[in-house]
Formats: structure tokens, sequence, C-alpha cells
């Protein structure tokens, strides 16, 4: 082997090696602006679950409860999210969601609305040069009742001011350095009081819920 021709596949070698780095720097480079600050919003629907709710008498006894199915329910979302560590970002987000159970809905009973205000903590895993992240979150905030106003019997029914707590996960797929599509499958759930007319009680809500969001990276 001549040392020309020694010379010459070096040279090869060195020009593929350093092609490849810049290729894996542009690469990474394409997708750091998903290290900043984001955006989100979309549609969610949630799926089976059920509303389960405990009467109390006027000294404070409980009465009665019961349960009963849930209907599919509709709402959606919007939010920020803060990556702090590599493998950490937190945010909040604001649901709107609007929900019946099937006894109620079998009677024309109109749907009832849940505003939840959460912290939204998560374990990011974001796949480098690639376009695809994963995470793992545990939301929990507060929720504000709107319940409908005729039960069937002409009595008004009204809830307090209650907590939510979910366990999701997620995945993110960006599409250009600042756009991403977003598919959150989670399980929420929902604690408050009520104000009835003779007595109180409480009531939980529990379901699966599958958002769908679009993300921006500011």
């Amino acid at each position: 082997m001549t040392t020309s021709f020694r010379f010459t596949i070096c040279a090869a070698a060195l020009s593929l090696f350093g092609f490849t780095a810049q290729a894996s720097a542009d690469v990474d480079d394409h997708y750091e602006d998903r290290d900043g600050f984001r955006l989100y919003g979309g549609l969610g629907l949630g799926f089976g679950g059920e509303a389960e709710i405990d009467y109390r008498g006027p000294l404070g006894l409980i009465d009665v409860g019961g349960s009963s199915d849930l209907v599919t329910s509709v709402g959606g979302q919007v939010g920020f999210d803060i990556p702090v560590i590599r493998y950490l970002s937190l945010g909040g987000e604001a649901r709107f969601l609007s929900f019946n159970s099937e006894a109620l809905d079998d009677n024309d009973v109109d749907r009832s609305k849940l505003i939840d205000i959460a912290f939204k903590p998560r374990l990011t895993f974001p796949l480098r040069r690639s376009p695809v992240e994963f995470y793992f979150t545990v939301p929990v905030g507060i929720t504000f009742p709107i319940l409908a106003d005729d039960f069937g019997d002409g009595d008004a029914i009204d809830g307090e001011v209650g907590w939510n707590l979910g366990v999701g996960a997620g995945v993110n797929f960006w599409l250009t350095r600042r756009i991403a599509l977003n598919l959150e499958p989670s399980y929420l759930m929902h604690w408050f009081d009520l104000d009835l007319p003779t007595g109180s009680g409480d009531l939980a809500l529990k379901q699966f819920t599958l958002f769908a969001n679009v993300v921006f990276a500011l």
C-alpha cells in the first residue's frame, strides 16, 4: 500500500467522522429549543370510571351512599411547562371537564362542570437525536365544581371547592424546532363536598382520560 493511498484513506475516514459528528450536532441543535419554556393546549375525553357519593344528615351522620358509572366526559386544557434539569420539568395547567353519571343522563339531567387548577411536575425522558420525548406526571391541584341547576327534584345542589389528583404519562413528538404534538393518557380523580337541601355530602369522581395537545416551545 503506497503512502499516497494510505493518506487518501485516512483523509476519507477523517472527513466521514467529521461529517457524522457535525450531523449529530445539527440534530441536537435542531431540538435544543424544546429545552426552554413551553405552552400547550388541547382537547380531551374521559372514559369509564364512576361517581361515588355519600350523604350526611343534619347531625353529620352518613345516611346513604352509592355509586354510578360515568358517561363519556369531554373537556380541554391549557398549561405551561419549564424544564429545570435534564430529567425534571415543572409547570401548571388549567383543565375544563364536562361530566355526567349514567343515572342522571338517563333522566335528562344536564351535565355538570369541573374547573381544575393543577401543579404539574414531570419526569422527562427525551430521546436525544430524536423528535420523541416521554414523560411521567402526577398533577395535583384544586377543583371548582359547577353543578347542574336541576337534578330532577327541583332542588339545587352546590359543590364546594375540592381537590384533584392525576397519574399519567405522555409523549411529545416534535414536528419542528418549536412545535410538537402531544398525547397524554391519565387517571384523574376529583373530590369535593356538596351542600344539599337537607344535609351535606361528598362526591368522588374517578375516570381515565386522554388529552391531545399542541405544544409550543418559546
